[in-house]
Order: structure tokens, then C-alpha cells, then sequence
């Protein structure tokens, strides 16, 4: 299994919230009747919505439209000054996993993330959730959300998707999902919720955490303009803050259970070097995006189960499901992603990649 732990100036438009008890749509006609009562949750500010009208398969978000606020510590450069004193030892331990994995049409689908964008007017889906206990989880089961007809999955054994509700300002992960479009029902084993516009974070106590995947356009476009998620094949066992309070720790490396040696859930792992560094590396476009990306904003390490480490993408399902062309193939990207000789002018990822030092959560 590829993903075996989960970590954690626009126009705005009046549009009805559910809140408290009341979260049925307004024509229960609509949905199923839940047996289940969910328990009353604050409300969020409605993500900022473009003027041309909400995001669909036919309106998608361009280059300027990123998950969180501008504010969150996701979208905004990293303090590398403040360098974990064991990260040489981490990136060895990291290193000789091997290179990072390429990324071919297959691994996008298989295990890439598809997310899709829910307007007032696509039909309301009951959320059915199974298989865990998670306060973070309870409390948006039974709950009532707006999705587009014929969503699909990533095609590996995660089953993952994400689903912008723009009616309500929340972006939901659905981990081990199907979607029963006759029943209009999402099932789910592990999922969780977060303010499309808010912190990153759910709250200061739990860890989901919901990073945007590296999208096609970015590659095309040479940069990734937020913190992505990182993939290890196994960690230390332990979870360091913003993650410190989490009770995922992922798949320790035996014998080795260290955080002194291996990353852990919640590190932080970034390129040390500058964007005009990368710059002028004579490298492809799409490796000075993850590059330039890796830089600024860096990669969070909340996945482990891959055969060597690699990065969050985006699935093709998102478009693909619609009709739409791939949008890797429609970008003029290649159809496998190679970082792996990426830095080799430059002495190699084992020369570059640095851990930051843990940081507290942001309230």
C-alpha cells in the first residue's frame, strides 16, 4: 500500500450554510434520511470566490488559486534558518531508501490525489463514514454535502479524493471512498474536513492537515507555490510538532525507532537553495517547479508505505472522469516524472535536502 498512514480580494458570494443541528438540504427529498445526529460545529467564513463564478470541471481554478489562506503556514516561505540538528543523519537515512520515485501516468492514477469543486447546484450526497473512531472523522459523518455527479476515486487501494464544497467554505479528504451516485451517498473509511480558506490545520489539538498535491499547471508553469505532501517508506515512529499532539505515528523502520535517525510524521524537509539557484540548473521546467517549490515552501512528511520516498500529485480522475483530456498530457508534460537526477549538477538531493526544525502549531 502505497499511502499505509494520513497525516493530519476575491469576490464572496451569500450562499446558505448548514450549521448546528440543522444540515439537511432544503429539499430532504434530496438525500437519505441519517440516523445519525452530528454534533454542532462553528460555521467558517465562505472561501473567497472568483468573479467569474465558482469553480467546475468547466470554470477550473488557474495558477493563482491554492488551498488555505494566504496566511497559512503552507503558503508562505520557510524560516530555513532554523534547521533540525539531526537532519544530516535524517536525509542519509532518507537517501538510502534510494532516489525519489518517478512518477509515471500509472502512479498519478493509482495513488495521485483527484479533487473536484461542489456548487449549489450539483445534487447532495449523505456523508457515510467507517472504520474509525476519530473525533475528526465523527463529526462530518452524517452530514449532508453538495458533489458532482460521476466522481472518481484514485484507482489504488487508498480510494482518495477531495471535495472542494464551496457552499459551505470546507474542502473534504475521503480516504478508502465510493461514491453511490443512484443513492447519493459518499462512503469513507478515514476522512476529515478543513476550512478551504483557513489555517491548514483542524484544530490544536488533532492533526489532519489537507496539503495541496503538486497540480500539472504548476509543472508546466515552473513553480509550486505551497507545501506539498512528502511519502517515505517508513519513519521513526514518532510524530513531531505540528504533529506532536498526533496519535498517527506511521510505520517505524525496525530495528531502527529513533527520531534521532529517521524522519518522523510532522517533519518538515525542504532544498537548500535559492530560486534563482534553481533557476540555473539546466534541468527540465517541471523539475525546477518542484525544485523552486522544495526551496521556498518545502515538502511535509505525513505519508510512509512507498518503496523510496516521493511527493503528493494530483490524479487525472479529476478531469479524466468528465471526459476531459489528461491534464498532465494537455500541460505538454512528460509521461513519466523523473526528479531523481534532478540536483546532480549540484552534488545531489543528499547535498541539498535539509529537515527544519520542528515548529509549533499556529493557532
Amino acid at each position: 500500500m502505497f499511502l499505509s498512514a494520513l497525516a493530519a480580494g476575491g469576490v464572496y458570494l451569500a450562499l446558505r450554510r448548514w450549521s448546528g443541528r440543522d444540515r439537511r438540504p432544503p429539499k430532504p427529498s434530496q438525500a437519505p434520511t441519517s440516523s445519525l445526529t452530528p454534533s454542532a460545529t462553528p460555521t467558517p467564513s465562505p472561501s473567497p470566490i472568483p468573479e467569474e463564478g465558482l469553480y467546475s470541471i468547466d470554470n477550473w481554478p488557474g495558477l493563482d488559486w491554492h488551498m488555505f489562506s494566504d496566511t497559512s503556514v503552507w503558503n508562505t516561505p520557510l524560516d530555513k534558518s532554523k534547521v533540525d540538528p539531526n537532519s544530516a543523519v535524517m536525509i542519509r537515512t532518507l537517501i538510502s531508501d534510494g532516489p525519489p520515485r518517478d512518477i509515471t501516468a500509472y502512479v498519478r492514477s493509482t495513488w495521485g490525489f483527484p479533487f473536484y469543486f461542489a456548487r449549489p447546484q450539483d445534487p447532495v450526497y449523505e456523508i457515510v463514514i467507517s472504520g474509525t473512531t476519530a473525533p475528526f472523522a465523527r463529526e462530518i459523518n452524517g452530514l449532508f454535502v453538495h458533489c458532482p455527479v460521476g466522481v472518481k476515486t484514485s484507482s489504488g487501494s487508498d480510494g482518495v479524493f477531495r471535495l472542494v464544497e464551496q457552499t459551505d467554505g470546507y474542502t473534504y479528504h475521503f480516504q478508502r471512498a465510493f461514491v453511490d451516485d443512484t443513492a447519493r451517498v459518499i462512503h469513507a473509511g478515514r476522512s476529515y474536513r478543513l476550512e478551504t480558506d483557513g489555517p491548514g490545520f483542524h484544530n490544536v489539538k488533532e492533526p489532519p492537515t489537507g496539503l495541496e498535491p503538486i497540480r500539472p499547471e504548476e509543472l508546466a508553469a515552473g513553480f509550486v507555490r505551497h507545501t506539498v505532501g512528502m511519502h517515505a517508506k517508513c519513519l521513526s515512529g514518532h510524530s513531531v510538532a505540528p504533529y506532536d499532539l498526533s496519535g498517527t505515528k506511521g510505520v517505524s523502520c525496525d530495528p531502527i525507532n529513533d527520531p534521532t535517525t529517521r524522519l518522523s510524521m510532522g517533519n518538515v524537509v525542504f532544498v537548500d537553495m535559492t530560486v534563482a539557484d534553481v533557476e540555473a540548473l539546466n534541468i527540465p521546467t517541471y523539475q525546477k517547479a518542484i525544485l523552486k517549490g522544495l526551496a521556498v515552501h518545502g515538502a511535509l512528511v505525513g505519508y510512509n508505505g512507498s518503496n523510496n520516498w516521493t511527493l503528493t500529485y494530483e490524479a487525472p480522475q479529476d478531469r479524466t472522469a468528465f471526459g476531459r483530456p489528461d491534464p498532465y498530457v494537455a500541460a505538454g508534460l512528460p509521461s513519466t516524472l523523473s526528479i531523481a537526477n534532478a540536483l546532480d549538477a549540484v552534488g545531489g538531493w543528499g547535498a541539498k535536502l535539509k529537515v527544519l526544525a520542528p515548529f509549533r502549531r499556529p493557532i
